[in-house]
């Protein structure tokens, strides 16, 4: 595993967060809790800085767990929400099967491997899952991480999924039961199914790839993972 990227993150100046701060996929997640109040225990994957975190503890009392690798990140949460549990793993080595209402990932799959695992533990953690992607591609592949290097020469795992291939994955331990895509320029939301057809795409484009526009993932566990 590859934790020396996230180790180099400063509070408050780690671009990735501070760009999208105010985009509208957060509030969305906010709402998500919010409308469904059976939910009383979270599990968080890869919080980073817990932008949301705030709303969301207003919401009713929460038992919040996150898993995270990042030590910047760790000791942050640690010194600013100490009634958080936290879990310094990443999520392939993280068993606790339905142990929680819910499991959100935001931004996470995208840098996990092997893949395949992460979306199992993910998946099968929880009663339910809102799973956030900001990077996929639309054509055939493998559902693999590579190992890509950054601007500062550090390795880390990354990869552009093909989707129609993560969402038959999810759907072996869940069921999906809504998709939706938030366009980053304006901040509107369009149904998965009605953005696919307006830009055209068919089960096997050429590789186009989306990256940007946040893809938002909801549904339950199967009681009998498959």
């Amino acid at each position: 595993m590859f934790t020396d990227k996230w180790n180099n993150y400063i509070i408050n100046q780690a671009k990735f967060i501070e760009a999208n701060r105010s985009d509208l996929f957060h509030q969305l997640y906010i709402d998500f809790v919010r409308k469904n109040p059976n939910i009383k225990s979270i599990l968080e994957i890869g919080p980073g800085q817990l932008v949301e975190y705030p709303d969301i503890k207003k919401i009713r009392t929460f038992n919040y767990t996150v898993v995270e690798i990042s030590k910047p990140f760790i000791e942050f949460i640690k010194s600013k929400y100490p009634e958080i549990t936290i879990v310094e793993s990443s999520i392939e080595d993280y068993d606790h099967l339905n142990t929680y209402d819910l499991v959100r990932v935001c931004d996470v799959i995208e840098h996990t491997f092997p893949v395949v695992t992460a979306i199992k533990k993910i998946i099968c953690s929880a009663k339910r899952f809102h799973i956030t992607m900001f990077k996929w591609h639309t054509g055939d592949g493998k559902l693999d991480s590579t190992i890509r290097i950054d601007s500062d020469g550090i390795e880390y795992y990354s990869t552009i999924f093909p989707i129609t291939q993560i969402l038959h994955e999810i759907e072996k331990y869940g069921t999906i039961e809504s998709t939706s895509v938030v366009i980053k320029d304006d901040n509107t939301v369009v149904p998965f199914g009605e953005y696919w057809l307006d830009n055209n795409f068919s089960e096997r484009p050429a590789q186009k790839s989306t990256r940007g526009h946040r893809l938002i993932i909801t549904g339950t566990r199967n009681e009998t993972p498959n």
